[in-house]
């Protein structure tokens, strides 16, 4: 709905925004982090620069930071 400009809004989980921005769902590769603390630093960091930078270049607009979306053990 979002993309046929039904709504203007929503909170996207990563897998559900990765059907038009594949590298949103980076965050949700099982066992690829071991906390927590490991997700925030890589979603902080540059993996998450270059997946915001992926979404902007999709046309989306980002509000506030990423979410937890039950990253990690």
């Amino acid at each position: 709905m979002l993309r046929a400009g039904e709504i203007d809004m929503m909170a996207a989980f990563g897998l559900v925004l990765s059907t038009a921005v594949p590298a949103a769902s980076i965050h949700a590769s099982g066992f690829a982090f071991k906390t927590y603390g490991q997700v925030w630093d890589a979603m902080d960091g540059a993996l998450g620069g270059f997946v915001k930078q992926s979404i902007l270049r999709n046309g989306y607009v980002l509000v506030g930071p990423m979410w937890d979306n039950g990253s990690g053990k």
